[in-house]
């Protein structure tokens, strides 16, 4: 199993989008747990729109924290693998199908990282922003064989 935690705070514009991305994965033993730091009724009632047993919303009644709530909701999850997915960003329908096959057939690794797109509004992937913060970031070269690339 491998979970997906959603950490949240008062935004709530792209979090609905953000479970629907971790709901489509196409590996299917998941579980998403939604940790809302601002016990946000909004945030609450997005969560419960989606009647999914894998997603679970657990809300902070004093703010602790991304760390914090993030560290909680791993003591709490029962997932082999962990991601953390940001409330207002979408996760690849792969990502965690592969990133779970990288990790089962290199038992060696403790942890993958990879690139992201940057996205407007609209989902739309920004190419050359995307490509200029892998540049700044330096994550346009690493070093083999210490990585895995993939397109996708």
């Amino acid at each position: 199993m491998a979970t997906i935690i959603i950490p949240a705070f008062r935004r709530t514009r792209y979090v609905g989008d953000a479970i629907r991305s971790a709901l489509a994965q196409t590996l299917q033993n998941i579980e998403i747990i939604v940790v809302d730091d601002s016990d946000s009724e909004d945030i609450k009632n997005i969560c419960y729109s989606f009647e999914d047993a894998r997603l679970t919303y657990r809300s902070n009644k004093i703010r602790l924290g991304v760390l914090v709530s993030c560290n909680n909701a791993v003591s709490e999850s029962n997932g082999q693998y962990i991601t953390v997915l940001n409330d207002d960003d979408l996760i690849a329908p792969e990502f965690l199908e592969r990133s779970v096959n990288i990790m089962e057939n290199n038992p060696h690794l403790a942890l993958i990282f990879c690139d992201h797109w940057i996205i407007d509004e609209y989902g739309i992937i920004q190419n050359e922003l995307s490509d200029s913060n892998t540049t700044y970031w330096h994550r346009d070269y690493l070093a083999v064989p210490r990585h895995f690339k993939w397109v996708a």
